[in-house]
Order: C-alpha cells, then sequence, then structure tokens
C-alpha cells in the first residue's frame, strides 16, 4: 500500500509517521531524512526528496509553504512543468519497491491530487490537532523561521491546509488521527491507528509494543506555544465545523473568504519585504559607488543639491 501522512504544520504528523515506522512501514534510505533540529528533536521524518519536490510544485507557482496564495489563485487546470511531472513519478516508482510505505510532509495537504496521479492503491492519513495549539505553535515558530503571522494570517493558512486536504482525500481511504488523542493515551492511539490502516487495507503490519510507544511519545515535547495560564487564542467560528470535518470526513466547505484576504494581505506583504531585501542588497553591492558620489558631492559646496550644502543648512537651522 501507499500511506501518504498529510496535516497542517505542527499537527503530529511527525509522530505519526514514526509510530508507522515502528509499525514496519517503509520511510527511505539511511540519510534520506531531513535532520533532527530544536524545533523538532525527535525527527521530522520527512524525506528530503520529497520535501523537494513539494516545494517544486509551490515555488511553480510562486508559492512556499507559509505563502500559498498563488498556488490557492492557479488556474483549474493548471498543470505542473513537465519536467516535475516526470521527476515525481520516477521518485514514486522508486519507493514503490518497498511496499507498504508512508511519505509524510504537512505540503501534501496541498499538492497530494499531483501525487495521487501515479499511485494505485492510496490510503490517507489524516492528521489533526486543535486549532488553537496549530495556531499558537505557528507563532511560536516564528523564533525559528523569523516569518510572524498574525491570528487571522494563521487561521487563514490552518483552513487552507485543512479544506485543501479534505478535497484531495474525499475519495481516497482514509485514516482519521487527533495529535490530542495519541499524547492523551498513546499506546490506545496506536492501537485504533494499526487496526485502522488494516480495514483500509494495508498489510504487512506489525503492531508495535507498549514499550516502543511509551519510548517516542512525549508529551513533554508538545509545542503549542500557549504559556501555562495563558488563555488560547480566539478563533472565528468557522473554524470548529473544519475542525470537526478533519476528525472525521465529510462534505468539503470551500475556502472561506475571510481566510481568502488573509493570505492575500500577508503574500503582499511578505512580497514587500522580499523587495525591501532586494532593495537593500543592491545598495550594499554598490556601497563604493554610492561613496564616491557623496565624496563628489562634498567637494561641490556650491551646488544646490549637495551634501555638504544640505548639511550646512540644517545644522543653521538647528542652531537657530
Amino acid at each position: 500500500m501507499q500511506v501518504f501522512v498529510c496535516g497542517m504544520h505542527r499537527s503530529g504528523t511527525s509522530m505519526v509517521a514514526r509510530l508507522l515506522n515502528l509499525m514496519g512501514m517503509y520511510f527511505g534510505p539511511e540519510g534520506s531524512g531531513l535532520p533532527v533540529n530544536r524545533e523538532n528533536p525527535k525527527g521530522f521524518w520527512e524525506r528530503r526528496d520529497v520535501v523537494e519536490l513539494n516545494d517544486r510544485l509551490l515555488a511553480a507557482t510562486d508559492s512556499v509553504w507559509y505563502d500559498v496564495y498563488g498556488f490557492l489563485a492557479r488556474d483549474t487546470g493548471w498543470r505542473p512543468p513537465q519536467g516535475l511531472v516526470a521527476d515525481l513519478r520516477a521518485k514514486l516508482l522508486d519507493i514503490d519497491a518497498y511496499r507498504p510505505w508512508f511519505i509524510k510532509d504537512p505540503r501534501l495537504c496541498l499538492t497530494l491530487p499531483y501525487w495521487l496521479e501515479h499511485c494505485e492503491r492510496p490510503v490517507a492519513v489524516v492528521c489533526s490537532r486543535s486549532p488553537q495549539a496549530v495556531v499558537a505553535s505557528l507563532a511560536k515558530r516564528a523564533e525559528i523561521t523569523g516569518v510572524v503571522f498574525s491570528v487571522d494570517e494563521a487561521v487563514a493558512l490552518w483552513e487552507a491546509y485543512g479544506v485543501a486536504l479534505l478535497r484531495a482525500t474525499r475519495s481516497l481511504p482514509c485514516v482519521f488521527v487527533r495529535y490530542d488523542d495519541v499524547l492523551a493515551t498513546p499506546e490506545t492511539a496506536c492501537a485504533a491507528l494499526f487496526d485502522a490502516l488494516e480495514a483500509a487495507g494495508v498489510t504487512g503490519l506489525r503492531r508495535p509494543s507498549a514499550a516502543e510507544v511509551a519510548a517516542f511519545v512525549d508529551a513533554g515535547l508538545q509545542r503549542s506555544g500557549i504559556a501555562s495560564g495563558r488563555a488560547a487564542p480566539a478563533l472565528p467560528e468557522r473554524v470548529a465545523p473544519i475542525d470537526a470535518l478533519l476528525q472525521r470526513g465529510g462534505a468539503v466547505p470551500p475556502l472561506s473568504r475571510a481566510s481568502l484576504d488573509a493570505l492575500a494581505g500577508l503574500h503582499s506583504r511578505l512580497w514587500q519585504v522580499v523587495q525591501s531585501r532586494r532593495v537593500a542588497a543592491a545598495l550594499t553591492a554598490r556601497a563604493a559607488d554610492i561613496g564616491a558620489v557623496l565624496a563628489r558631492d562634498e567637494s561641490a559646496p556650491s551646488e544646490p543639491w549637495s551634501v555638504a550644502r544640505l548639511r550646512k543648512l540644517a545644522s543653521t537651522k538647528s542652531a537657530k
């Protein structure tokens, strides 16, 4: 079977991926995964090559994982570049020699349809988490990524990923996993995941021991960003129905206008930052030339626009 672990960033996909690995599902060759860091000290369980392909799919619409407005606004009949499609197909053929396997990447919420085109028996493992915790965790992630989200922007990202995932998986066998449930009762949640996978037709699995599960699932590593005693962020009413669908499936709602507007605003804000950085880089590269121009201005005080004259006027005004 071909298993795709999907869920919004900070929704427990890494934990679920590790549980699948404990069940005997193939992940990848040694060294193929992203390295452990302080953002996820027990590992992301994401293959570099899969993440790269998903990044390329997003980049084809001038998008990245935290700025998806261009991807959402793409034409209905949009297709990835042919070379990218060929690379994606080749990667799946390579992994497919090791069934049952799984791949995990939160970007799959958006890009999954382009993977499914080349699959025969796909199963989706849909991971979800309290949206308040996800929103707060995204804010905390800014300490590492440098991308600061407002509550509205974080909610919009969560909604965009969730709605896209529900659309992509509506005709697939799905197994739903709640991050909070795994933390609360790891052994019970793992057993339920195992049984659901078998019911979905995944074969060749082994049931992890209680000791194996306990050694990996650590509630102390929860990264919600909600400090003790601090209230969770207030979220709009539209969040609750989508959160319920992410736990059981159902009719897929459209992306709300409020979230689409927030994502458009985020895109505009980030684009302005990029443009400012480009200008700063260009000015830095021309620092010597700019210095020479300033030096020439200093030597020509008779010119009405010269630096020396303007400084003299400024100092005279200050003295008065």
